[in-house]
């Protein structure tokens, strides 16, 4: 089996410096089994690929994101050679070894990803409206070329994830939910296959997250990921705006779950 990361890519100096982790972390070398290509756009008319990076020729703006998608997505399905996808971005960790397992339950007609609800009324998409967030959507070669058939101007003023949701929803698509580890929502690191790092209020935490979590990912005894597992809830102690008792919530609701498990 072969596995496919395609990474949203560019945006600003913040989002650089995110691949940069990536590069250095989970992200360092493709394997026998995983492949990463990092997606950005550019004003060339030309497809470029170099140095693991794909540049398409389209807009730079965010509201090109989706059109990015599917260019690339296009691209990698006439020259790259794979069985899973999964499309992401710079700010979110991948434990690759447990990630191929996981796979396994997405099948033709599947998309695999984060449920979130919407917040607040968008284009044609009403609060409360549920859909799979864009920091990981797992789908199958087949399932990819459908996703490439999507028209990106149909859906020019609409959120890409939720876009791709809605056109795989009204293609027939059933969706399964895979597990994600949210660390600036809760800050209680669990070590699920997916870990989104980004930090909304403080951007350079999302590097320090990414290489404190690799290092936990990386350990070989139990007590060097208690110890790597330390560092990273030191560090969301110390740079969350939630306050120690709230934490200490979080963190006993953490060690329930852990339980029930």
């Amino acid at each position: 089996m072969k596995l496919l990361f395609l990474l949203i890519a560019g945006g600003g100096p913040i989002h650089d410096q995110d691949e940069i982790a990536q590069r250095e972390t989970w992200a360092k070398q493709d394997s026998q089994f995983a492949q990463i290509i990092w997606l950005r756009s550019h004003s060339s008319s030309a497809y470029v690929f170099q140095d693991r990076t794909l540049f398409v020729p389209c807009d730079l703006s965010f509201e090109g994101i989706l059109e990015k998608t599917i260019l690339g997505l296009n691209w990698v399905l006439e020259n790259i050679e794979f069985d899973y996808l999964i499309r992401s971005n710079t700010s979110t960790y991948f434990d690759v070894r447990s990630i191929i397992d996981r796979l396994q339950g997405i099948k033709e007609g599947q998309l695999g990803g984060t449920f979130e609800t919407n917040r607040k009324h968008l284009s044609e998409f009403p609060k409360g409206y549920r859909y799979l967030n864009g920091s990981g959507l797992y789908m199958t070669r087949n399932s990819a070329k459908v996703l490439g058939t999507l028209e990106p101007h149909t859906y020019r003023s609409s959120p890409d994830d939720l876009s791709i949701f809605k056109f795989m929803e009204e293609h027939g698509f059933s969706f399964v939910p895979m597990k994600r580890n949210n660390l600036d929502l809760h800050h209680i690191f669990y070590p699920h296959s997916q870990v989104r790092v980004k930090s909304w209020s403080n951007p350079g935490l999302t590097v320090t997250r990414m290489i404190n979590i690799h290092k936990y990912f990386q350990a070989n005894s139990y007590l060097a990921k208690i110890y790597s597992w330390s560092l990273v809830e030191i560090n969301e102690i110390r740079n969350s705006k939630v306050s120690f008792r709230t934490f200490y919530g979080l963190l006993i609701r953490a060690i329930n779950l852990l339980r029930k498990k």
